[in-house]
């Protein structure tokens, strides 16, 4: 989603930034926050402050829609639990253990839920 609207607001190195975007997606958290400044800074560089403004809330929304939409849904089909669940999971172990225990606590639902099954 962010590769698709760099290229239409004609930031340069579109595709070197989204492919960027994806490798560090997989670091919780701070990954997904640098790039997505790194691709703000381009934009500004190049295009000035319209387009960075532009790219940053390009870059919020596609991370919040990623974040709370999609993963609970994609988890949910994977894990034996909900997607409400997941993030109730997710926002539980955030809450009480920073980012251990939003890695956690998932994995950790998943398995009292499915011994409670048993």
């Amino acid at each position: 989603g962010i590769g698709v609207g760099l290229l239409l607001l004609g930031v340069p190195l579109a595709l070197t930034l989204a492919l960027l975007q994806f490798v560090a997606s997989y670091i919780p958290t701070i990954g997904a926050f640098v790039t997505g400044a790194v691709a703000v800074a381009v934009a500004f560089a190049s295009d000035g402050l319209t387009t960075a403004l532009l790219v940053l809330v390009l870059v919020i929304v596609v991370q919040q829609v990623g974040n709370v939409v999609i993963e609970p849904y994609v988890m949910g089909r994977s894990l034996p639990m909900n997607a409400f669940m997941v993030l109730a999971a997710v926002t539980a172990g955030g809450l009480l253990w920073g980012i251990a225990g939003a890695l956690l606590f998932v994995p950790l639902t998943a398995a009292v839920a499915a011994a409670g099954h048993e």
